[in-house]
């Protein structure tokens, strides 16, 4: 029973003490804090402050020191009238606390103080001509820039913060001396992303919806504890929000968008993109282009999943896509279709092709049919372009000379012509089945011309004989007019027309020559090798007026492999399957 009045007494005088302590501590701490909410303001012409005196609930007096620059209401309602300064002093229980309040006339800010974690933006309100100037008390805190885009009388400000702290930059507008300051508390510095380029997952240039993914992959210089990838359209809306949640520094992230806006709904255009980490905007430097849907309904034009061309217009549609990758999924038949003959060749010289079209998918090859034209169907092959497995049915070329390209820097395999294809060129000066000019980089392997017929034919008539030098030269090739690239394993079998009419007057110095070679017109450069040609050679030179039978006019070049060929070029392990035992080239 003792032990226990004991232990009482002891939580009694315990309780006594405490309950002591605050009884005498309470009314010391209310008393230290009575204050003013300022002790300083700088304010503009016309702005209004309201002044509070905190930790009490006492009546107040008010007074102003110079109510000509700033006056004072009975609530501590403080109205700037004109330039000057003036202290706003309030009494309170006998004591009196005061706030020294500068009044500018042409210049202010909108806020005096602020806690950053990021960039922080404000406005300087300047209504003369001149310029501010600022001075940071501790320029470790943060610094200050000034944006170039003002907005009225307004100047944007731009505070960035550098280390955790406190400090005060002072403005002067430099034009009469006004003075605004501003503290500003860095609570903590922003978490900045380094973003890598963005790349569409199958390696294709074209960002499709349903075909392929864009990926965002960036690391983060601090740890986060909410970092989110936004995508935003050209009007500056967020279309897509994809959340990551906390993220540590340096770690890289990565973020697929596949397309469609937070509801689902494929996205079509230009749009941004920027890391969010805590806050803190990191623009992606570059635009991601999307496309709601396939324009070749299948494919996204990479290599692993090419575009696939089902019809004459999906052709045309490849001079839009010249880096991309194409396979027919059907034979393209143009059925003479003449407004289709207007749009083509595909590709310039300005604008060549440097992706790869296969005329087979899936195992089953197609091919294209029924064109007939005034140009080759492809035009200008770049270096990186490539024309594979592609098979001609019944097309002729009726203008420039070749059916499938004008000239080729790529490569050109496994193609061929039918029986049925032709190049006529009536008063032209080249012809050939596939290319015009095959240049230094070009490679023509595995290709064939069945059958078929070039056909050059040219009427020249001559008015006078007073020394004008008349000339012409005319090529034909089985499968190209120059090369000065690469020919390897090609057979042709094309019957192969040429022939010059020559009429009215002529001199000694008239001179006419066809050059005709079964794979080559002209072998400039290059090579040429383990070719063969089948087909049938008429060239000739008709004179059809004048008694001259003496005078030389006119020289045929014929070769199985080429109708000319230049030093140091190479025609090797070629064969003449005709019978006729021609030479390798001209004679």
């Amino acid at each position: 029973m003792y032990q226990k009045k004991k232990i009482r007494l002891v939580y009694l005088i315990v309780f006594l003490f405490f309950a002591g302590f605050l009884l005498l501590y309470m009314p010391m701490k209310a008393n230290a804090a009575v204050k003013l909410n300022r002790t300083s303001k700088t304010m503009y012409v016309g702005d209004k402050m309201t002044l509070q005196v905190m930790g009490t609930t006492k009546k107040v007096k008010w007074k102003s020191s110079n109510s000509a620059v700033a006056k004072v209401t009975s609530k501590g309602v403080v109205l700037a009238r004109k330039r000057g300064s003036a202290v706003i002093s309030a009494t309170v229980n006998k004591k009196t606390y005061e706030c020294k309040v500068t009044v500018n006339k042409t210049f202010k800010l909108e806020q005096d103080s602020a806690v950053i974690k990021n960039v922080m933006k404000t406005r300087a309100l300047l209504t003369v001509n001149g310029s501010i100037t600022p001075s940071i008390s501790d320029p470790n805190i943060c610094s200050v820039s000034f944006g170039e885009n003002w907005e009225g009388d307004y100047m944007p400000i731009f505070i960035t913060p550098k280390h955790v702290g406190t400090t005060t930059i002072k403005f002067t507008n430099t034009e009469n001396s006004e003075i605004c300051t501003l503290k500003v508390k860095v609570a903590a510095l922003p978490v900045n992303a380094t973003i890598q380029q963005p790349q569409i997952s199958t390696g294709s240039k074209h960002f499709i919806v349903g075909e392929n993914t864009t990926k965002i992959v960036f690391k983060q210089n601090r740890a986060s504890k909410l970092t989110k990838v936004r995508f935003y359209d050209e009007d500056n809306l967020i279309v897509r929000e994809i959340k990551i949640g906390a993220l540590a520094a340096k770690k890289k992230a990565t973020v697929e968008w596949d397309g469609k806006d937070n509801y689902g709904e494929p996205v079509e255009g230009v749009f941004t993109y920027a890391v969010v980490a805590d806050g803190t905007v990191t623009m992606g430097t570059n635009s991601i282009t999307v496309s709601a849907h396939s324009p070749f309904g299948n494919g996204d034009g990479s290599q692993n999943r090419p575009f696939l061309i089902s019809n004459v217009e999906e052709l045309l549609l490849m001079r839009s896509y010249p880096d991309c990758c194409f396979e027919l999924d059907h034979d393209i038949d143009f059925e003479y279709d003449t407004s289709n003959m207007q749009k083509l060749p595909l590709f310039s010289e300005q604008n060549p092709f440097q992706g790869s079209i296969d005329g087979i998918h899936g195992g089953k090859a197609y091919q294209i049919m029924n064109y007939t034209g005034f140009s080759s169907i492809f035009g200008y092959i770049g270096v990186n372009g490539q024309l594979v497995n592609l098979k001609f049915t019944s097309c002729q070329n009726i203008s420039t000379g070749a059916l499938l390209a004008t000239m080729n820097e790529g490569i050109i395999d496994n193609c061929s012509t039918n029986a049925e294809c032709s190049v006529r060129v009536s008063g032209g000066s080249a012809a050939a089945m596939l290319v015009i000019t095959n240049k230094e980089r070009g490679r023509i392997r595995n290709c064939r011309s069945v059958a078929g017929t070039v056909q050059l034919d040219a009427s020249v008539k001559n008015e006078d004989s007073s020394g004008y030098s008349n000339w012409m030269v005319m090529k034909a090739g089985g499968l190209v007019v120059e090369n000065s690239g690469s020919i390897i394993s090609c057979t042709s079998m094309v019957k192969m027309d040429e022939k010059i009419t020559v009429s009215g007057a002529y001199t000694q110095s008239d001179s006419y020559i066809i050059l005709s070679g079964g794979i080559a017109a002209c072998q400039n450069s290059g090579f040429i090798i383990k070719c063969r040609y089948e087909g049938s050679m008429n060239a000739k030179i008709l004179l059809q007026t004048g008694d001259n039978k003496e005078n030389k006019i006119g020289t045929v070049y014929q070769g199985y492999i080429a109708g000319q060929k230049s030093t140091g070029s190479d025609i090797s392990n070629c064969e003449d399957g005709t019978g006729s035992g021609m030479e390798l080239y001209g004679t």
